[in-house]
């Protein structure tokens, strides 16, 4: 049976849509699951995930320009959460949950406490992301 090929985000927003009326939150995941891995998507190149990645990294600097907190992030950085956030089942869907927990996170807890005031420079060493005032 040949696969369908479809625009994978409205076909998803599509679903979503018909599922949160009636389906339970878990129903709904579970529905969004099957519908990932039942069509053929796009198989992303790491050169689109690195794309991808600087731009929900352009989207951490803007909101953290309104704060007054300017953040710089070199090549290392991007290739560490280009390719810890890429699955090669889900593409690049886990990169919001990547950047979200290795350097929002970490920056807002460094804001609240007060190390981290107007400059944050993102880097990866040893596997690791680092994040330096």
């Amino acid at each position: 049976m040949k696969k369908l090929k479809l625009l994978p985000l409205v076909f998803l927003l599509i679903i979503l849509g018909a599922c949160s009326s009636t389906k339970t939150p878990d129903e709904t995941n579970l529905s969004t699951e099957e519908v990932a891995t039942s069509f053929e998507w796009p198989i992303c190149a790491p050169e689109d995930i690195k794309q991808i990645a600087g731009k929900m990294l352009d989207i951490v600097k803007e909101r953290l320009s309104a704060m007054n907190v300017s953040l710089e992030t070199d090549n290392a950085a991007l290739d560490f959460v280009a390719e810890k956030g890429y699955d090669p089942i889900y593409g690049a869907r886990p990169l919001r949950r990547c950047i979200q927990s290795d350097i929002e996170d970490v920056i807002a807890e460094r804001i609240l406490d007060g190390s981290l005031t107007s400059r944050a420079r993102v880097t990866a060493v040893d596997g690791k992301i680092s994040i330096s005032p």
